[in-house]
């Protein structure tokens, strides 16, 4: 009760009471019940000059606006006011008169710009941009990566729409698109990104600073991991990235074991997502192509050959060997780290070193093989891409490819263990390392599957089976009926200048002519055009800068044998995800 209130109460109970000239503020020090029981008392004696509050002339009672009272009773919010209240005030913003009852005491200054406020903890003003990108936010679905794949075009291609799908945390439609321009001579002007990969930095071997530079594509959806695979096709623990001697909890592997049950390997399809992609050459000139790799199948000419297993089912991963090739007591075909050019897979007929290969299956399985064309072909593709460059020699590292003619240089297993997922030199002596993979070219010549040249044409298969479009339901070592058949090859043997792109995605050197170890794909072909020949790649510790990705030797029989020539290990798991 404010001072005013006092007093006028003071004066109506003094004035009913017979009391006069009172103090009006001792209400202060007197208790409001006794001055409330005297009025009482006086009202029921019928003492004093007024028998009721109504008949005090500066009381009011009715409820109404009075003015000129000192007490008045506000019937709406049932308490007693101020004879000068004058009840409900209608407050105005622009009144500037303190004296008024609608003026209006700390106003908070209101900001005439966005820029006139200030940030907290909590809250910030935002920019244009990111106004922008926030409306750009998806909306999340969650379902399985088989219905995903049954959706119409136009959902999976909603950029607005985030999948997420088992083993993933998120699931962006993605596709990554490059053009590969046959006429460019410059190996690091042939190739443009498009889609997805447009305005993405490319990957490079920084030699200066020994470190690998992954542009944009750190975490590019393709990537793979590190593990150690059982003989059944199934991981046992994932290796550490980033030193193999290690589990992924720190604890030390069997990378080193040639005793342990099964074999150091890539895993490819992260989180159980396939690698599709399509090759769309040119029209009138299939030496230009563009690739399109995406993480789900966009329409039906989207490929995932290397996720098709032996049994002609699609599955969710495929695995690639760690390590050249080498041999274990059984005569197996091994993926181990710390052996030597002694335990090296060499000096083997093709027939044999598949055989090696297939004594990792189990009883009645079809798992293990040596390396195959359809994985090579993808892994080429996205060493390109990345490095947005057909020199992968010059992109990515050299390789062992320029010490002394002798199976003793060859480099032991696992030099590059701590190296991380890539890494190479340009020293020609070191080694090279790309997805986790040692000396995938240079050091050992390798075998594949796959891809055959017979008087001088190009035959393919992408699948052990005939899900390719091939009619032969196995791989063969010396006729290519039931094979794909490709374009003609060159005729003679030199760097590749311009290859000859399909929309299944094979490729193959076509024209050597003005080609170089420094330009166009700057990777050497060599082709016997007589009788049929099975492919082995990548160069050996001798050939320099003729060695790289699309380096493919298709000039001898699968029955040559020699220290240079090796095999490495493939796997294609059973576990089934849906059938094709």
């Amino acid at each position: 009760m404010d001072s005013d209130m006092i007093k006028g109460l003071n004066k109506a109970i003094d004035a009913a009471t017979g009391k006069t000239g009172g103090d009006y503020t001792y209400l202060n020090n007197t208790p409001v019940t006794e001055k409330l029981d005297e009025l009482a008392d006086a009202i029921a004696a019928g003492g004093g000059g007024a028998s009721a509050l109504s008949d005090l002339t500066d009381v009011d009672i009715s409820g109404s606006v009075q003015g000129g009272k000192v007490l008045k009773y506000n019937a709406v919010e049932e308490k007693w006011v101020p004879g000068d209240d004058s009840g409900n005030v209608q407050s105005d913003w622009n009144e500037n008169d303190p004296a008024s009852g609608a003026y209006i005491l700390n106003k908070p200054t209101i900001p005439d710009e966005l820029s006139d406020l200030s940030d907290d903890t909590t809250h910030r003003t935002v920019t244009d941009e990111e106004k922008i990108t926030w409306d750009g936010k998806t909306t999340v679905k969650q379902m399985s990566i088989t219905d995903y794949e049954a959706l119409p075009d136009s959902e999976k291609m909603n950029e607005k729409v985030v999948y997420a799908l088992p083993n993933a945390d998120f699931y962006i439609p993605t596709i990554y698109g490059m053009r590969i321009k046959d006429n460019e001579s410059v190996s690091a002007q042939k190739i443009t990104y498009l889609n997805d990969a447009t305005n993405m930095e490319p990957a490079y071997m920084d030699f200066a600073n020994n470190k690998f530079e992954y542009g944009s594509w750190a975490n590019a959806f393709f990537m793979p991991r590190p593990c150690m695979l059982k003989y059944d096709g199934t991981v046992d623990y994932y290796l550490d990235p980033n030193d193999y001697y290690k589990k992924e909890d720190g604890t030390a592997s069997d990378v080193d074991d040639f005793s342990y049950d099964g074999n150091a390997m890539i895993e490819w399809g992260q989180n159980g997502v396939r690698i599709w992609y399509k090759v769309v050459p040119d029209e009138l000139d299939p030496k230009s192509c563009e690739v399109y790799v995406s993480n789900y199948k966009v329409n039906d000419t989207y490929k995932a050959w290397s996720f098709i297993n032996n049994d002609g089912d699609l599955v969710d991963h495929f695995y690639t060997p760690i390590f050249n090739g080498t041999i274990d007591g059984s005569g197996r075909l091994r993926s181990i780290s710390d052996k030597t050019y002694k335990d090296y897979c060499k000096s083997k007929t093709a027939v044999q070193e598949i055989a090696a290969a297939q004594l990792n299956n189990p009883i009645g399985e079809d798992l293990w093989y040596t390396e195959v064309y359809c994985d090579i072909n993808l892994i080429n593709y996205l060493l390109m891409m990345m490095a947005k460059n057909t020199d992968t020699q010059a992109a990515y590292g050299y390789g062992r490819s320029t010490a002394a003619v002798s199976v003793e240089n060859m480099l032991d297993t696992g030099t590059m263990n701590t190296k991380g997922m890539f890494w190479g030199s340009n020293d020609g002596i070191s080694g090279v390392k790309v997805f986790g993979m040692e000396n995938y070219w240079a050091n050992q010549h390798r075998r594949l599957a796959g891809l055959l040249v017979e008087n001088g044409v190009f035959y393919y298969k992408f699948t052990k089976g005939t899900e390719d479009g091939s009619t032969t339901s196995d791989y063969s070592t010396t006729i290519s009926t039931g094979y794909l058949v490709g374009p003609t090859a060159g005729d003679t043997s030199g760097y590749t200048k311009s290859m000859v792109y399909k929309p299944d995605g094979f490729y193959g050197c076509v024209d050597v002519s003005g080609g170089s170890g420094t330009t166009y794909y700057a990777d050497y072909f060599y082709i016997n055009t007589s009788g049929l020949r099975y492919a082995y790649r990548g160069g050996y510790c001798y050939n320099a800068r003729d060695c790289g990705a699309s380096y493919f030797f298709l000039r001898d029989a699968a029955g040559s044998t020699y220290w240079t020539i090796g095999a490495a290990l493939s796997c294609k798991p059973k576990k089934i995800i849906d059938s094709i």
